[in-house]
């Protein structure tokens, strides 16, 4: 039996030997994970078509111990992203915070709708963008999601451009000045919600 499915790739691992489990976050079924079987062997039709980041409807066989990816229609491989080693820092970031505080197959239509936007917004920002455009939209989408978690900073004066962020989309927000408190906001939530250190914030603290 299959079913498909239209989300990203938010990470992955080597499975045996020419296997990958990949971590799927999809509008239908939430966070899932899926294995790719043959697809580290040159001949796989699929290898080039899963990597992080691709935001793809997937065809997806059920299976006993995995289900197994048997098919992908890409919708977007973000290569704007992937061409700019900022850009694609900060969109790595951002798949971990989703892969550590989203829980498995618990679909929420805003939050996916805030990982689309926020790749594609970063997609479409320009080459040349100042390092601090990138982060500002990184804030928004932090702050963002964690008002979809429920988590609320006891800023004082904070309140009201929260009830912005929670109202606006990212496009939006871009042209919005952010706050001093901002920076300070999404690092309390992450350190007070993330059940460890990401991989990628060496890596932030670099940019």
């Amino acid at each position: 039996m299959t079913y498909k499915a239209t989300g990203f790739i938010i990470d992955k691992r080597v499975s045996r030997e020419h296997d990958r489990v990949f971590v799927l976050y999809t509008k239908e079924y939430g966070k899932i994970e899926t294995l790719a079987q043959g697809v580290l062997k040159l001949s796989s039709k699929l290898g080039g078509s899963l990597e992080l980041l691709t935001h793809a409807t997937f065809l997806i066989a059920r299976g006993r111990t995995h289900n197994r990816i048997a098919g992908v229609d890409i919708i977007s491989s973000f290569s704007k992203i992937k061409d700019n080693i900022q850009k694609l820092i900060i969109a790595l970031y951002a798949m971990e915070i989703i892969q550590a505080l989203i829980h498995w197959d618990a679909a929420d239509e805003h939050t996916y709708e805030l990982v689309r936007d926020f790749l594609f917004e970063l997609e479409q920002l320009p080459h040349t963008s100042q390092t601090r455009e990138v982060k500002q939209l990184t804030d928004f989408f932090v702050l963002k999601l964690s008002i979809l978690l429920g988590y609320r900073p006891d800023i004082k004066g904070a309140q009201k451009t929260l009830d912005a962020i929670a109202a606006s989309s990212l496009a939006k927000l871009r042209s919005t000045p952010p706050q001093r408190w901002m920076k300070t906001a999404t690092q309390r939530f992450l350190s007070d919600t993330l059940p460890r250190r990401l991989n990628t914030q060496d890596f932030i603290g670099l940019l």
